[in-house]
């Protein structure tokens, strides 16, 4: 008869260290998920800094051309063209609430040409025209991306003769 001690050990020499091995490929297996997860979970980060960025590029395009909108110099010219730039909508900056420039945009504002407008008379002795302009609208914002908007309209005004 074999005592309980010496019985121990033989069924320990007998172990091949099988519990060993799966636990090590159980616990590798869990590290790449792990690290696959943390991979995705960077890059959709990244994602969403690059959208609000586009986004933060896209509402200052708008605000300079609401800015060239309401410009008082909106005349035609004898000729379709460019208005003359106003300085102030040129390389402005838009900043975030800590401070920080978010965006910077410029724009301009074109003449495109002239469109009777019939039916648009006062007393039959004035007559009217729609002038058509454009406004374009770019921002540069954070990390290179930038965006470029255009607004086309008309001012009805008084004929030019």
């Amino acid at each position: 008869m074999i005592p309980g001690s010496l019985r121990q050990r033989a069924a320990l020499m007998q172990q091949r260290g099988a519990a060993l091995v799966t636990a090590l490929v159980l616990l590798s297996v869990m590290t790449v998920l792990s690290l696959g997860a943390m991979g995705m979970s960077t890059l959709e980060l990244v994602m969403a800094g690059n959208y609000q960025s586009q986004e933060r590029a896209f509402e200052a395009a708008e605000a300079i051309i609401e800015r060239e909108l309401s410009r008082t110099d909106m005349v035609p010219l004898d000729a379709p063209g460019q208005l003359p730039v106003v300085p102030e909508n040129q390389d402005r900056d838009y900043i975030d609430g800590d401070g920080r420039v978010v965006a910077t945009a410029s724009g301009n504002t074109a003449y495109r040409q002239a469109a009777s407008a019939a039916g648009w008379q006062l007393g039959g002795s004035v007559s009217y025209s729609a002038y058509h302009f454009q406004t374009t609208g770019a921002a540069d914002g954070i990390g290179g991306t930038n965006r470029q908007h255009q607004q086309g309209y008309y001012v009805v005004g008084p004929a030019l003769n």
